[in-house]
C-alpha cells in the first residue's frame, strides 16, 4: 500500500501540480455530472487522473462526490481509475464508463420539504443522513460554508445510514434553506435525507 502511494505521489508530481481542487471558495454545482470528471469542470481530462493520484497519495482530499465520480464500478478509488481516465482521454478501450453523464433522478428532493412558514429553521442545525458505509468529513461539503460537522448516529453499524449535523456560523432561514438546496443533487450520490432539527449550536 505504501509503495502504491509512493508511485501515485511521483506520478502526480510529474503529470501536473496545478490540478483543480474542489473547494468551498470556488465550488459550484456543475450542470452535468460525468463519471471521471473528478475536478467537476464539465469535461474528463488528464487533470482528473492527476486528481485521483493526488488523492491516493494523500496530497489532496477527494470528497465523497469526487470519490463517487471516479469509481463508477464501486470497487474503491485506485490507480485503475486514473488509468481508465487516461485511456478515455486517449480514445483507447476502457472498461469503465468514464465520460458518461450521471442520470439525476431527483429534483429538489430535500429543499422542497423545508417548511417555509415555520420560524423553527432560523437557528437549527442541518441534519444530513448519509448512505450506509460512508464516513463524511467537513471537507465533503464544499457546496456551502459550513463551519463544523458532528456525527450523531450510525457509529457502530456501517450497514446503517449515518447522521451528521452541519453547522453554519450565522444560521438564518435564508442561508439554512440555501444550504439545503445546494445539497439536493446529492440525493443521487451519497445522501439519503437532509432536514433540520433543534440542536445546541457549537461554541
Amino acid at each position: 500500500m505504501r509503495f502504491i502511494k509512493l508511485i501515485s505521489l511521483v506520478v502526480a508530481f510529474i503529470l501536473a501540480l496545478g490540478c483543480v481542487t474542489v473547494g468551498a471558495e470556488s465550488f459550484s454545482v456543475p450542470e452535468v455530472l460525468l463519471f471521471g470528471d473528478v475536478d467537476m469542470d464539465g469535461v474528463v481530462t488528464v487533470k482528473d487522473a492527476t486528481a485521483i493520484q493526488k488523492g491516493i497519495a494523500e496530497l489532496t482530499y477527494l470528497t465523497s462526490v469526487q470519490r463517487f465520480l471516479c469509481d463508477p464500478d464501486k470497487t474503491g478509488v485506485s490507480i485503475k481509475n486514473a488509468t481508465g481516465i487516461q485511456k478515455c482521454v486517449a480514445d483507447l478501450d476502457c472498461e469503465l464508463c468514464f465520460g458518461e453523464e450521471l442520470a439525476m433522478d431527483f429534483y429538489d428532493k430535500f429543499s422542497c420539504e423545508v417548511n417555509i412558514g415555520s420560524t423553527k429553521y432560523y437557528t437549527d442545525a442541518i441534519v444530513v443522513v448519509a448512505k450506509p458505509g460512508l464516513e463524511l468529513m467537513l471537507e465533503d461539503f464544499p457546496e456551502f460554508d459550513f463551519t463544523s460537522i458532528e456525527r450523531i448516529g450510525g457509529l457502530s453499524d456501517v450497514t446503517k445510514p449515518a447522521q451528521y449535523l452541519l453547522y453554519l456560523e450565522n444560521p438564518s432561514y435564508d442561508n439554512v434553506y440555501q444550504a439545503i438546496k445546494t445539497l439536493d443533487y446529492r440525493a443521487n450520490i451519497d445522501l439519503e435525507r437532509v432536514f433540520v432539527n433543534s440542536y445546541t449550536l457549537p461554541n
